[in-house]
């Protein structure tokens, strides 16, 4: 017996699918699905455990028959030309909320934001907690050496787009993609805001060629909309997780060898770890908080030491980290002082902390002056060794005025 994710009811669990079954049933192949958790590549149509029945197989279930009605009307298609999509956005919402709430539990993702929206996907509450804005997108297909490659997978990823830049922070900013459909949930942490501000729209449209659902539920999918497809994607990628495509785009699950399709073989350099998952810990050690940041993919260049807190620890010199706070999150930079326009990382996206989080983090950081780097996030690091001690170049408080370490 364990408490049902959705309903937090205490039942027998059961599994249900991240991507609904009637999604692997009309696939062209078995499915080969990356897990962060597990941190490498499962086969076959990945499950997740903890939903009741009557969840699973009663308010889920009616979602997924929704979703599978538009699978055959529309997502099975590869778009060609111009294609009038038509839905009950608030249908359409609930399933992409509970699709992309499951592939954060079962991939490794985080799924705290999630949790809010519970009630409106099944339906209980009439309206999300925070607005949400639909948008969509065209994959187009890609000739690669010779050839055409058509869009023909299933695939959840989280947008990042650079907050500090927009000038808002995201609740939720992540897509699901259907073959070529593109769909796209954003919502913000200010609950006050009923429109998007135009430059995320633009950011959106001019980045990815997403465009926002009318509230009537009708879209345009434009393949000449689309400034992105299906090899460049994998490009993108190669750039930002490299350690998902293996060697030479080799990937070995059990005793098996898949081939990537369409495999990039160029590899292009920026931010050394722009789009690693981050988690930032406040540890006590003999009655001592000190201010810790978890890699999900530690950067290799920022190996060294090997100690644990409370010993001496001699500060980086490859190293300076630049710390922002704002209203629900918080950036940190870590700067290179030999090559300033590549830092070690640039956080686009923040961690959301508490205010009794955050002053925890900050009362070590200031306590110490350093923040101290280990490998492994969340509540359960690989290792509890210290890797690197990055002293703080500036700290800078959203509303509240610089402050200099």
């Amino acid at each position: 017996m364990s408490y049902c994710v959705y309903c937090e009811q205490l039942t027998k669990p059961t599994r249900e699918h991240v991507f609904p079954s009637f999604l692997n049933k009309r696939a062209d192949r078995q499915g080969l699905y990356y897990s962060a958790a597990a941190e490498k590549y499962v086969e076959g149509a990945p499950v997740v455990r903890d939903v009741c029945d009557a969840c699973n197989n009663e308010t889920l279930s009616r979602l997924d028959d929704y979703a599978s009605d538009l699978f055959d009307r529309y997502f099975v298609h590869v778009i060609v030309k111009p294609v009038l999509f038509q839905c009950d956005p608030n249908r359409l919402s609930r399933w992409l909320l509970k699709v992309m709430f499951n592939g954060q539990r079962a991939f490794g993702g985080v799924e705290k934001s999630f949790l809010p929206y519970r009630p409106y996907i099944l339906g209980k509450d009439p309206y999300p907690p925070r607005k949400v804005f639909l948008f969509g997108g065209v994959m187009v297909p890609s000739k690669f050496e010779g050839r055409f490659v058509l869009p023909r997978d299933f695939r959840l990823s989280e947008l990042r787009p650079d907050e500090r830049l927009l000038g808002v922070e995201f609740d939720i900013a992540h897509m699901l993609t259907l073959n070529s459909f593109m769909l796209c949930v954003i919502s913000l942490k200010d609950v006050k805001l009923e429109v998007l501000p135009s430059n995320i729209t633009l950011t959106l449209k001019n980045g990815l060629g997403l465009v926002q659902f009318s509230d009537e539920g009708e879209i345009f999918f434009d393949p000449s909309d689309s400034r992105i497809d299906h090899v460049s994607h994998k490009v993108n990628q190669t750039r930002n997780k490299p350690w998902l495509f293996g060697r030479n785009g080799n990937v070995v699950v059990g005793n098996k060898i898949f081939k990537i399709t369409a495999h990039p073989r160029m590899r292009q350099s920026g931010s050394a770890v722009r789009d690693n998952k981050l988690s930032l810990m406040s540890v006590n050690v003999d009655n001592k908080l000190f201010a810790m940041i978890g890699f999900q993919v530690y950067p290799p260049q920022l190996r060294e030491i090997q100690t644990r807190l409370g010993t001496s620890i001699s500060e980086s010199k490859r190293a300076y980290a630049i710390i922002e706070r704002r209203k629900y999150k918080t950036y940190v930079t870590l700067v290179d002082p030999k090559e300033l326009g590549r830092p070690h990382l640039d956080m686009r996206t923040g961690i959301e902390q508490s205010d009794e989080n955050w002053r925890l983090w900050r009362s070590a950081f200031e306590r110490t002056g350093l923040i101290y780097l280990i490998e492994g996030v969340g509540n359960a690091p690989r290792s509890s060794s210290v890797l690197c001690a990055v002293p703080i170049l500036k700290v800078s408080i959203h509303e509240a005025g610089t402050v200099g370490l």
